[in-house]
């Protein structure tokens, strides 16, 4: 959730993103990618791709060139960004879909102890009924806190989709 608060507040994201927009659009003036509205995250690895022609320029990266600038000209806005998104590099090494996964293999082990525990006490009546209050009181638990956990991951789902949807993506 941090790493998705820290991209939705970052004003010094927004102004790099905004610098990035700025360069394309003049980049490719009077062609059909020009006055783009907003840029895709996949245009940004192509950054490093575009090298300066200039004489003297020594081949400079539009990725470079646009970093170099923010920190000498805009080091109030654009150039802090990076300080302001610190916690989304780990977060983005983990994908959403993992986290649905490892919930419901979760679920599914507690449902699994709970049938084991059922079969088991039908089977054996001198397991004891302390033993199976114990359990199942466990199981209940177990079951709870599942739930809460896919409740608390609710809003931040639709805080990854508002991440998302503000750097253009889908």
């Amino acid at each position: 959730g941090l790493a998705c608060a820290q991209l939705t507040l970052s004003r010094g994201l927004e102004e790099m993103l905004a610098l990035v927009l700025l360069a394309g659009n003049v980049v490719n003036e009077g062609s059909g990618r020009g006055g783009c509205a907003g840029v895709r995250l996949d245009a940004l690895a192509k950054l490093g791709d575009v090298k300066s022609m200039a004489s003297g320029a020594g081949g400079l990266s539009l990725l470079r060139l646009l970093v170099n600038l923010a920190d000498e000209r805009l080091p109030a806005t654009a150039g802090r960004w990076p300080a302001e998104v610190g916690d989304v590099a780990e977060a983005a090494r983990v994908p959403w879909a993992k986290v649905q996964l490892e919930l419901t293999a979760m679920k599914r082990c507690v449902e699994l102890c709970g049938r084991v525990l059922r079969a088991t006490s039908r089977r054996d009546e001198s397991l004891g009924a302390a033993f199976s209050a114990k359990v199942s009181a466990w199981l209940r638990g177990a079951s709870a806190q599942l739930e809460g956990q896919r409740d608390a991951l609710k809003p931040l789902q639709a805080l990854v989709g508002a991440c998302a949807a503000r750097l253009g993506e889908d």
